[in-house]
């Protein structure tokens, strides 16, 4: 199993591999993980508490990551320093077609850079990964390669890895490799030579592999429709998931300060995933005198930028560990789901999966797509259409009419999605596709 995140790294798809790993020996399948070494994870992306979820006995290969870009990054800082007039003239600019303005070309010193992180900002761990994994395939005799991504340079790692071993390998997207599909691109400004071989690679990528797996029906229905060629056979779906495991010790219940507490875990981004609208509505709301701030708590919970209003009853929780992330959402009342950007199209957010578990009232922005496909289908899920102020206000308000009569509780809830996203019953099927490969 190639993963760029494993514990103690921390991101939305680390649960995946861990669960995965966790529960596939049930299955009769020994998983064996490579992965990065911590030191190449920023400080603020580890959580060591995710160490617990990892058993002794699973065997875990960390390799490091070349991280020549950054070390081309500092040499270029010291040239500028040292040569700012020189470095000023490695510029070019050009004038536009219209109206004459001016922008600026990057230095060929960028563009080697870029290239540097092909396919990804972990493009150093290519190498390092090929060097380690050819070593575990021959030493733990591997049946068949799984990897995960993003990092799409996982699925690079892979794919060399299968031609030398000649073995099945099973590419997971957990999001959508963005070249692939231009509805998805939210990264812009890159060198057309660098999104070509992109695009390149990501098509090799996709042929080669024996199964690829989509963790949204839309996404699935995408890669079928970029690759009509292909084996419809060959695109499957399994969703993120969550551990039932992990919600025994927090049983459902309310923040217990007596207030009517709405939470958002994970992180922002500024122009794909803000909270500042909900902020508005509600700070709206309350100057209607339509809600009581003494008897309200908002918790943003992570990291990420906003411009929403500040006011006493708004917390904003610095990155915590998912123990605590988990204890903060299930006692909370209302659970905010913010997927605005119509980029995530084909994406449904790791935490929506852990809101359904939490047996709570979800709240989501969202435009047409995955995740709204999801919580639309849900007996407590509310969907709101991003930028419809009046109609977020409405469900705000109406969640906390409920609240106040006594009726947000018992949270419906439908049973057969509790077991649809079980991350053991996810594994059974993720194996019998492992069966079917070997076969």
């Amino acid at each position: 199993m190639i993963a760029h995140y494993f514990p103690p790294g921390t991101s939305s798809g680390t649960m995946r591999t861990v669960k995965f790993a966790k529960y596939l020996p049930e299955c009769n399948w020994q998983p064996v993980i490579l992965t990065m070494q911590p030191s190449a994870h920023h400080p603020q992306r580890l959580d060591p508490s995710l160490l617990e979820e990892v058993s002794p006995q699973l065997k875990v290969y960390r390799t490091p990551v070349w991280m020549l870009d950054r070390s081309l990054a500092k040499a270029k800082k010291r040239v500028l320093g040292l040569f700012s007039m020189a470095a000023k003239e490695s510029i070019s600019t050009v004038e536009t077609a219209a109206g004459g303005e001016r922008r600026q070309r990057p230095a060929a010193l960028d563009h080697i850079r870029d290239w540097l992180q092909f396919p990804d900002d972990y493009g150093g761990w290519l190498l390092p990964a090929l060097w380690r994994g050819y070593q575990v395939m021959k030493s733990e005799r591997i049946d068949l390669i799984y990897s995960t991504a993003p990092s799409p340079v996982t699925h690079m790692i892979a794919l060399i890895l299968k031609r030398w071993a000649r073995c099945p390998w099973v590419a997971d997207f957990r999001d959508p490799w963005e070249c692939l599909f231009p509805e998805s691109v939210y990264l812009e400004g890159r060198h057309p030579w660098r999104q070509q071989a992109e695009v390149a690679m990501a098509e090799k990528v996709v042929r080669a592999a024996d199964l690829v797996i989509a963790n949204t029906p839309r996404l699935r229905t995408a890669f079928r429709g970029r690759f009509p060629g292909l084996a419809a056979g060959k695109f499957v779906t399994i969703p993120n998931g969550f551990d039932p495991e992990d919600f025994r010790r927090l049983p459902p219940g309310t923040s217990g300060t007596g207030k009517f507490t709405i939470a958002h875990t994970g992180t922002f981004f500024t122009t794909l995933r803000s909270p500042d609208e909900v902020l508005r509505a509600i700070q709206d709301l309350v100057n209607d005198g339509k809600i009581n701030p003494a008897i309200l708590c908002v918790k943003l919970v992570g990291c990420g930028t906003y411009t929403g209003p500040s006011a006493p009853y708004l917390q904003v929780v610095p990155r915590v560990s998912h123990d605590e992330s988990l204890r903060i959402v299930a006692q909370s009342d209302v659970l905010l789901l913010l997927q605005q950007s119509a980029k995530y199209l084909l994406q449904v957010p790791a935490k929506t999966y852990e809101y359904i578990a939490a047996r709570k009232w979800i709240l989501a922005v969202t435009p047409e797509g995955a995740t709204r496909d999801i919580v639309a289908n849900l007996p407590n899920g509310v969907v709101v259409t991003p930028d419809k102020p009046e109609e977020l206000k409405s469900a705000i308000l109406k969640l906390y009419r409920m609240y106040l009569e006594g009726q947000l509780y018992p949270v419906p809830w439908d049973h057969d999605d509790l077991n649809r996203f079980s991350r053991r019953q996810q594994t059974h099927i993720l194996s019998s596709y492992f069966d079917r490969l070997v076969r």
